[in-house]
């Protein structure tokens, strides 16, 4: 195990390469040969030096310490070798795109794994530290917007394998970018390639003053993200992923969105494959063998509409993401977080807690073939489990659970005639997916809500709402409830009201009654503990998906009890059930399940996921 002092000594070697990266960067040209020759070949071997000692005290993780720094060593090889001949114009492209970007990554990767892992408290004091930084950085943000940059905006395309794709997002990128409107750069990066040199070879014919290429020998896995906003020399830096087709006002529109307002830190379009509610309907031909059909259908859509544009909680960068290359640069990507799964909640917690939107911009459309990077690693390595984990450790929050929405509420407010103005209380509303969802409702219906207020009860959450609502309360529901006046006209639990059954039900009825003046809606909803997919996970042993957490069991709770609670604190109220959306395989589940149920009554209840009630005083 090497020392703390090895350890800071590595360090400081790394800044010394970084303060000579710079220094060639700024002068190169300036100096004779014989000074750039010298100071290559010191970054040469430090880089050498760098990987034996990686190789040396190595780690127990899948770590890509070792890789960046043999890709560094290659670049600093060549930059050698330009430097000799004097071909400074290559010596600034090594710089610019491989060596400087792959000393960003680098020296991300050795901080992680040499002086914050294994240990939490640490692994916390660094989150901290980053969130100030982010945070303090947006006290500046507008005036960075306005320093002068060589490009509008840098899109960097990632590709590992399968060229074909790649070949198709290259070339769907140099038809449908609008060149003239914008100036752009395209980084095209061979993340090391196993296909027997097809990508390197497609890459190294890619002769186009528009594209930028760098193959890196060693693969640096899903974080090499990062090496893009390192490189980029634009104002946006995008990341297109190569499994992503390009269409016809893309960048247009992703553009009109995030240069609406700069407190948009991140914009996504819509695709037609994705999770996170990122998806529309599209039908069409397979786009491999035929894109007519799938661009005919892209160019009817993507007409840039504001109000068409949603406030997320997070956005997966799937399909064209966009955001400011001095805002990315601020956060990267976690090398703890190395399969790349919950990389996008990780980011999004630092965005929404430094105050910066996140938008779906649902007027763009982007082809996604789907799978095409992460499927390996979740099948062989049981990657969402354990990057989940992670997740939690790192930030004390489950990701799935604090995303949670509730649909039931979600309807209710779609398919009721609400003019905008009235004034809402959130209790417990998470990371906020619940109120986005409203909020983008009536920005979409050009309405504006007439006041929130948010009561959070868990500390955890306080820093996610601090942004987003007009008042925020910490502390006891109940207390909190006895220091508002009754101004509410819809009061939502979020995201069900076991949680609050385990407390003092009554007493919080107690304290709510008096916030509710005459038409106050209070909203919530009673999971269904017999809904037929929680029958399917006990009976395969899953008896809790929050991480660290004790598994508190399936409360029966009867609806009538609720019903007969809140008649009794001067409150009348009605129950629905909410049925699940099904498709035929979970039909036939059902349909098998109710051979289980006694006579074949109240099967019923399989389907519903949950109880839905509206209650208003009396």
């Amino acid at each position: 195990m090497a020392s703390e002092s090895a350890h800071e000594l590595l360090f400081e070697l790394m800044h010394s390469g970084g303060e000579a990266l710079e220094y060639l960067h700024e002068e190169l040209g300036q100096h004779t040969k014989d000074t750039c020759v010298v100071v290559s070949q010191a970054l040469l071997e430090l880089y050498e030096n760098i990987a034996e000692y990686v190789e040396s005290h190595k780690i127990n993780e899948q770590h890509r310490a070792l890789e960046a720094s043999l890709n560094a060593a290659l670049a600093a090889e060549k930059l050698n070798k330009s430097c000799s001949i004097s071909d400074f114009e290559q010596a600034h492209f090594l710089l610019t795109y491989a060596l400087i970007p792959l000393h960003v990554f680098l020296s991300n990767e050795l901080h992680t794994w040499y002086a914050i892992y294994p240990s939490m408290e640490r692994m916390h004091d660094n989150r901290d530290r980053q969130l100030k930084v982010i945070q303090e950085y947006k006290q500046h943000h507008e005036n960075a917007l306005k320093a002068e940059y060589a490009y509008d905006v840098s899109i960097m395309v990632l590709c590992y394998n399968k060229v074909y794709l790649t070949k198709i997002a290259v070339e769907s990128l140099l038809k449908y970018t609008d060149f003239e409107k914008y100036k752009v750069e395209i980084i095209v990066i061979n993340n090391g390639s196993d296909d027997n040199g097809e990508t390197a070879a497609y890459i190294s014919e890619l002769n186009d003053p528009r594209i930028k290429t760098i193959d890196l020998k060693y693969p640096l896995g899903y974080n090499a993200q990062s090496l893009g906003p390192a490189a980029s020399r634009g104002r946006y830096f995008v990341e297109f992923h190569s499994d992503v087709v390009a269409t016809k006002n893309w960048l247009n529109n992703l553009m009109d969105c995030i240069c609406s307002d700069t407190s948009i830190g991140a914009a996504v379009a819509v695709c037609n494959e994705s999770s996170n509610y990122q998806t529309i309907d599209a039908k069409y031909s397979d786009p491999i063998k035929n894109d007519t059909e799938m661009q005919r259908f892209a160019s009817k859509h993507n007409h840039s509409d504001p109000q068409l544009w949603e406030d997320r909680f997070r956005i997966i960068p799937i399909s064209g993401y966009i955001t400011p290359t001095m805002l990315y640069r601020q956060i990267l990507r976690d090398p703890w977080l190395y399969y790349g799964q919950f990389t996008d909640d990780d980011m999004s917690v630092f965005l929404r807690r430094s105050g910066f939107r996140q938008v779906l911009a649902r007027d763009t459309f982007l082809h996604h073939f789907g799978s095409q990077t992460s499927s390996a690693d979740i099948d062989k390595n049981d990657s969402v489990r354990l990057m989940g984990k992670r997740f939690y450790q790192k930030w004390d929050l489950d990701a799935w659970h604090s995303s949670e929405f509730n649909p039931a509420i979600v309807h209710y407010m779609m398919h009721n005639d609400i003019s905008g103005l009235e004034s809402f209380l959130f209790i417990d509303p998470l990371f906020g997916s619940t109120p986005m969802c409203l909020y983008n409702k009536f920005r979409e219906e050009g309405k504006t809500i007439g006041g929130t207020t948010a009561i959070v009860s868990d500390k955890r959450y306080a820093a996610d709402a601090e942004h987003y609502y007009d008042e925020v309360i910490t502390g006891g529901v109940v207390k909190s409830l006895e220091q508002l006046q009754s101004k509410f006209d819809y009061i939502i639990f979020h995201p069900s009201i076991e949680d609050y059954i385990d407390r003092d039900f009554p007493q919080l009825l107690s304290a709510l009654h008096p916030l509710c003046k005459a038409g106050t809606k209070v909203l919530f909803t009673l999971k269904n503990p017999a809904y037929y997919m929680r029958l399917f996970e006990l009976a395969g042993g899953v008896v809790s998906t929050v991480y660290n957490e004790p598994w508190r069991g399936v409360r029966l709770i009867e609806p009538q009890y609720l019903l007969e609670t809140v008649n009794q604190h001067g409150f009348k109220c009605t129950a629905s059930k909410v049925p699940a959306p099904q498709n035929e395989q979970h039909k036939q589940i059902i349909q098998n399940l109710r051979a289980l149920v006694h006579g074949g009554k109240n099967a019923e209840s399989l389907t519903c996921i949950m109880v839905f009630f509206e209650m208003s005083p009396k």
